[in-house]
């Protein structure tokens, strides 16, 4: 198998940790990063430039990015009042979504977004670390 190839959607603070973690992770690669408003997809880019890993590639919109077949999943890190937009973007173009805690700023969409992962069979999951903290192993998570 070759490198599970993330894509991020906002190069901010806490997508730097995130592609920090993929490049400890074997079998991964940040290949892709896109959507800033303040050209910091470039310095994103500059900063995970590593030795023995491909570099991410900047994608200068969201639409390129979901073509890209060679985006295996889509991390998304961009401010919460974006989070809707781009989930359903991701989903709606076939692509698995990992994205940053709250999925939405509203309980209304929240009820509404677990029809499109199931409508179109695609992976969403929050990245909320307590879900995989031992300390919660046993415990309903809701």
């Amino acid at each position: 198998m070759t490198d599970f190839a993330w894509a991020i959607v906002g190069p901010g603070r806490i997508a730097h940790r995130f592609a920090e973690a993929i490049y400890h992770l074997p079998g991964h690669t940040c290949a892709a990063c896109s959507v800033a408003v303040d050209g910091r997809v470039g310095e994103f880019v500059a900063d995970w430039s590593r030795p023995g890993k491909p570099p991410p590639r900047a994608v200068p919109d969201l639409d390129a990015l979901l073509r890209d077949s060679s985006i295996d999943a889509v991390y998304v890190a961009t401010p919460h009042s974006s989070h809707a937009a781009f989930i359903r973007a991701c989903l709606l173009a076939g692509k698995p979504v990992l994205c940053e805690k709250p999925w939405f700023p509203t309980l209304p969409w929240r009820a509404n977004s677990w029809r499109w992962p199931r409508e179109r069979r695609v992976f969403l999951m929050e990245a909320i670390w307590t879900r995989f903290c031992r300390s919660m192993h046993g415990c309903a998570i809701g």
